[in-house]
């Protein structure tokens, strides 16, 4: 028997509950944040249409799927589902760096902890906007450490961060099966 036919370690599913957990809350996000963010629908109306993309983690998943739709994006759901650009942790702590605010996109690129599958020009922009996501996500105190200028926030985002925190919950449990 090698060591790819052994079971997981428990240690090791809970972090792949965390970041399958994780990425279905920031495929939510997304969809969120794109119906209530001017400047996100402005990044997004620069996607190439009907762009697909997901992000994952190396070797197995966990990875999650979501689609450009107009000035929007909608999430599609937890696997790979036919991307035209995927973005890959190479492997689960590298994921857990960024899922748990130590580490921002810069820093994951710096040390070369994923892989880009697809039009490097789209993944950069889907990158630009997963920041922009994550701005609405995480509070200040992450924010702090994983943005180089942490962002400022306008009295309309606030209200739009205030709204993603109250609809995450309901709108996570309503895309569970998906």
């Amino acid at each position: 028997m090698d060591q790819w036919d052994e079971k997981p370690s428990a240690a090791y599913k809970v972090k792949e509950f965390y970041c399958k957990t994780t990425l279905q809350a920031l495929g939510t996000a997304f969809e969120l944040v794109s119906k209530w963010d001017p400047e996100l629908q402005d990044e997004i109306a620069d996607w190439e249409e009907d762009l697909v993309f997901s992000m994952g983690i190396l070797p197995n998943g966990p990875y999650m799927t979501a689609k450009r739709e107009g000035r929007r994006v909608k999430y599609l759901g937890l696997g790979e589902k036919n991307p035209s650009v995927s973005i890959l942790f190479k492997n689960m702590d590298s994921a857990l760096m960024s899922f748990t605010g130590q580490i921002g996109t810069p820093g994951l690129a710096a040390q070369r902890r994923f892989l880009v599958k697809g039009s490097v020009s789209e993944s950069i922009k889907v990158a630009r906007g997963l920041e922009l996501v994550q701005k609405f996500l995480f509070p200040s105190i992450i924010l702090n450490k994983i943005f180089k200028n942490p962002p400022r926030f306008s009295p309309a985002q606030l209200l739009t961060k205030a709204k993603v925190y109250a609809a995450i919950g309901p709108a996570i449990a309503m895309n569970y099966s998906k």
